[in-house]
């Protein structure tokens, strides 16, 4: 019984579920609003047919993420596309506050409208840094089973 519980409470598995948790968030908040989140996006930096590309790119990005983190087969490739995911976002971000574009956009939604961007640059290195670790540990925990089996 203790092993069962410790294999569930692996770093990789916490890692994971912090991600999901982030992701599940993220998406349902874009969907629960719909026209608030086109919204948000009309009033970022890039063209309108960008934001329309994203409008339906963002949540089914974050819904694949979400699937290839929970299903432990794909963890590893979801850590790995987590991370993609999180630092375009990140780069995005880090112009913003380098004063990249002509105009600072907003932030719209979700938990993080009330801190600033250099503090949302800050919220997303952490969840890079859980990536990341998730990762590791996953190589380092299936390395360690493959010893035992």
């Amino acid at each position: 019984m203790l092993k069962w519980i410790a294999l569930r409470l692996s770093v990789s598995s916490v890692s994971s579920a912090i991600l999901i948790l982030l992701f599940v968030y993220t998406v349902l908040s874009k969907l629960a609003d719909l026209n608030f989140f086109r919204y948000q996006l009309d009033n970022q930096v890039f063209p309108p047919e960008i934001s329309a590309v994203l409008f339906y790119l963002l949540p089914l990005s974050q819904i694949v993420a979400i699937i290839l983190l929970y299903i432990e087969r794909y963890r590893k490739i979801g850590f790995i596309y987590s991370f993609g995911l999180l630092s375009i976002f990140t780069f995005y971000i880090l112009l913003i506050i380098r004063g990249y574009f002509d105009h600072i956009p907003c932030i719209c939604g979700g938990v993080i409208t009330t801190i600033s961007w250099k503090a949302h640059f800050v919220f997303n290195l952490f969840f890079l840094g859980i990536a990341i670790l998730g990762f590791v540990y996953l190589i380092k925990e299936r390395r360690s089973s493959k010893q035992y089996d």
